[in-house]
């Protein structure tokens, strides 16, 4: 449940086979200084059954690591999910899609973000997570970024499926508009892989302003995101 200022009380990092490690373990990490630092926050990796070969919701990320993940069967909203990126081909025909971009076209995996943003809750993406929330169609009419190697590739996925969403670069060398966290009301965006602990950042800023010296001094990160807020 979100506290009276709209923090959230609930965040739930969405992760399945092939997803970046860095898109999981760099929002966990700052998140999870808030946590240390006394903040109530339900910080939890998920993974919805079926996304991984172990039944039990081990995670094989596209690195090789191994995690644990709890099933999810998206009965139970958080106040925020955060969709991870990962490969986009098959690990055995990379002439095949895969990971992520397979995903966004299975309705057991999207319907779970849809209803995420259907009742009122925030959705976020990192790197191409991008491609599984325009899959869930909660993207029509919005700004969004993602990885700069793919922004191509996700334009034409969107129009493939008719959705009507802006894309841009989250590099300062991109075309105006860029940012490398995007934040359009109840959907926040990022860029490639390492941006998702800029998200994070900027969430903390955002929904947690006084620890966020805090969470920074922790980490050591003071890295200054460009961020586009619409």
């Amino acid at each position: 449940m979100t506290d009276a200022n709209g923090a959230p009380g609930k965040v739930f990092i969405l992760a399945y086979d092939d997803c970046d490690q860095l898109d999981v373990t760099g929002p966990l990490e700052i998140l999870g200084t808030l946590v240390m630092y006394g903040v109530k926050l339900d910080l939890r990796i998920v993974s919805i059954p079926g996304t991984t070969e172990d039944p039990g919701g081990m995670v094989r990320a596209a690195n090789g690591l191994r995690f644990a993940s709890e099933p999810w069967d998206g009965r139970e909203l958080p106040d925020l999910l955060i969709v991870a990126g990962g490969t986009l081909t098959d690990r055995s025909n990379p002439n095949e899609p895969g990971g992520i971009v397979l995903l966004a076209t299975k309705p057991f995996f999207t319907e779970k973000i849809t209803n995420q943003q259907a009742s009122g809750k925030l959705v976020t993406s990192v790197c191409t997570g991008a491609f599984g929330i325009v899959g869930a169609h909660v993207v029509e009419g919005r700004t969004i970024t993602s990885h700069p190697g793919v922004l191509d590739e996700l334009r034409a996925f969107a129009a493939c499926l008719g959705e009507n969403v802006t894309i841009i670069g989250p590099d300062a060398t991109d075309p105006e508009p860029n940012a490398r966290v995007v934040d359009d009301h109840d959907l926040v965006t990022c860029g490639g892989v390492t941006s998702g602990i800029d998200e994070a950042v900027y969430l903390v800023q955002k929904y947690w302003p006084s620890q966020l010296d805090a969470v920074r001094s922790f980490v050591d990160y003071h890295y200054q995101a460009k961020v586009l807020t619409l």
